[in-house]
């Protein structure tokens, strides 16, 4: 994998995986994502949906348990899925700006 190739350490992939979710913070409170948020009505079991309104990913992590995630692709490997969703977020992110 590329961790390997550019010889990315887990702790350099977990480093950026907290300074993300920070920047996601701030960016969300500032409401620079607002205008490319969906409103999303999530049905529950009783009662009238819920209208979610806002990313809340970044409100539910843990930066302390984030070290001791696995890799799910490989034994021993450094790329966890946490780390995966940044990376594909961010591409996004980016594939985004270039259609606005």
């Amino acid at each position: 994998m590329c961790a390997e190739t550019y010889k990315i350490s887990r702790h350099e992939q977990d480093e950026y995986s907290v300074a993300s979710f920070k920047r996601a913070k701030a960016a969300t409170e500032a409401g620079l994502f607002k205008p490319e948020i969906v409103p999303v009505p999530v049905p529950q079991k009783k009662g009238d949906p819920v209208l979610v309104t806002t990313d809340e990913q970044f409100t539910k992590v843990d930066f302390n348990k984030m070290s001791t995630l696995k890799s799910p692709f490989k034994k021993d490997g450094t790329l966890t899925t946490l780390y995966m969703v940044l990376l594909l977020r961010n591409v996004v992110l980016i594939s985004s700006v270039f259609y606005l």
